[in-house]
């Protein structure tokens, strides 16, 4: 979780110099291993561009294994796509592959 609030420093240039790149490098740090909260931050970093080229493909897979985790953003969030995650989930990667 640590890593995830390092990312939020270093996206918003909050007591750290703003590093776009070094926040999306925590972010993925933190959602390896299923910290929900980052896969969302991940999803919305790449569903908006922000620091990366927009990827909705990438943005939806963040956001369904944020969903898998519980996280009630992200099925907000992948809402704005205007498809149910079971629509979307061919886009996932088989599981165990990324």
């Amino acid at each position: 979780m640590a890593q995830s609030y390092l990312g939020l420093a270093y996206h918003d240039g909050k007591g750290l110099e703003k590093d776009l790149a070094q926040a999306l490098y925590d972010w993925r740090l933190a959602a390896e291993p299923g910290l929900s909260q980052a896969q969302v931050l991940l999803g919305t970093a790449y569903h908006n561009g922000p620091g990366l080229e927009k990827d909705l493909k990438q943005a939806v897979r963040y956001y369904n294994l944020a969903i898998d985790g519980g996280n009630q953003e992200a099925r907000e969030k992948l809402g704005e796509f205007g498809g149910q995650k079971s629509q979307l989930k061919a886009q996932r990667p088989p599981v165990g592959k990324k």
